[in-house]
């Protein structure tokens, strides 16, 4: 890869380095552990060390709602430019952006995992695209799924935008989409956004929207013709069965996006939308920690967890790869489990420490925050 994009450089802060300033830029600098010590149970302190922490890295977003759930409490917050604030609404629906990837990746473990499993992780994503893709393709033929849930496909970043993502709209592949599925040959110069290309599918690691645009149409079964649609399995295997009720692609956001110089963003997040709430739900059940999960659904939220990839080499230590998830390497340490967002001016962060019980999630309405770093530091200062 030649020089770090935005995305590149959030995606070091896995490493228990930790992570640059706001936006990605700056020397690397260790987390700032609290006065109280390292470990701390007291609601009080942890409260403190959490608004420690947004105060510093997410000031610049007009509002920030976090979930916490530590050894069985819970806890909805509110902030105004980093400071706590009882008007900010914890219910307020934000973009969550690439956090999307984590419920992807929730419904592919269903599908192999769960009740009637339908699908291998080393099944050809092509198996599951339209007729003529494996008809007429010949390279996406060798791209399987569990590639493309741990950024491994040897995809590019993005494709170009008359590619137009229908994914979350609930329509069918558009021509162009599947062309491009078709047309795909994996050759070309390695660049910042398509740092894999050449490479052997399932040898390096390049991180991939498009790719896990694929696997979506993918799990849903899509094709012109037929196929489930995205969000309606997105109801019936993870959103019902946990209680999400404002998680969807298509929930009306309650706040407006920001982009780094303060003005609202001009694009809407074309992803999933959340709320803390229904965040901190979903960290209690990828903890084991919710009451009523399906013991079928259950194993696909532990089965996501689970190291599919090793050795992603961005920040220090290196990086295993979950389906969707981060998982730092750090000998000695409790293992640390996180995934960021960032889409159409809106920022976020899900993490947990499942030794410690511990999880959190961060939703901003900035660009220019950095909940990523925020959540990280948080997170190995209380439990790490």
């Amino acid at each position: 890869m030649t020089t770090p994009s935005r995305r590149e450089m959030l995606l070091m802060s896995a490493g228990f380095g930790l992570l640059a300033g706001c936006g990605g830029q700056g020397a690397l600098t260790p987390a700032i552990l609290s006065p109280e010590g390292a470990r701390i149970r007291d609601d009080a302190r942890v409260k403190r060390v959490l608004d420690q922490y947004i105060k510093a890295n997410c000031a610049q977003a007009q509002y920030v709602t976090t979930a916490l759930y530590d050894g069985g409490k819970t806890a909805l917050h509110g902030y105004a430019s980093g400071v706590p604030s009882k008007s900010v609404d914890t219910s307020w629906i934000f973009g969550i952006g690439s956090n999307t990837k984590v419920f992807t990746a929730t419904m592919l473990a269903y599908e192999c995992v769960g009740s009637n499993p339908s699908k291998k992780l080393s099944d050809s994503v092509a198996d599951y695209l339209p007729a003529r893709v494996g008809k007429r393709g010949h390279t996406i033929k060798e791209v399987t799924l569990v590639e493309l849930a741990t950024h491994t496909s040897s995809f590019p970043d993005s494709v170009p935008a008359e590619v137009e993502n229908t994914l979350f709209f609930d329509k069918p592949p558009s021509k162009a989409q599947i062309q491009w599925w078709i047309d795909w040959q994996n050759t070309g110069s390695p660049s910042q956004h398509d740092a894999c290309v050449g490479k052997t599918p399932g040898t390096c690691y390049n991180y991939s929207d498009w790719g896990f645009i694929t696997l979506g149409f993918a799990v849903a079964g899509s094709n012109e013709v037929s196929g489930q649609q995205y969000t309606d399995l997105l109801a019936k295997y993870v959103t019902k069965p946990l209680g999400l009720t404002q998680t969807g692609a298509h929930k009306v956001l309650s706040v407006k996006g920001h982009l780094q110089d303060g003005k609202v963003s001009p694009k809407l997040p074309t992803d999933l939308r959340s709320n803390a709430p229904d965040l901190l739900r979903f960290l209690e059940a990828m903890l084991g920690k919710l009451s009523g999960v399906p013991a079928p659904l259950q194993r696909a939220l532990d089965y996501t967890q689970k190291v599919h990839w090793k050795g992603a080499k961005y920040g220090s230590p290196h990086t295993d790869v979950g389906l969707a998830w981060q998982l730092p390497v750090s000998p000695g340490k409790p293992q640390l489990i996180w995934k960021n967002g960032e889409a159409g001016g809106f920022t976020s962060f899900m993490g947990m420490i499942p030794a410690r019980n511990l999880a959190v999630a961060i939703l901003t309405n900035s660009d220019a925050a950095n909940p990523t770093k925020a959540g990280v530091q948080f997170l190995l200062d209380v439990g790490g």
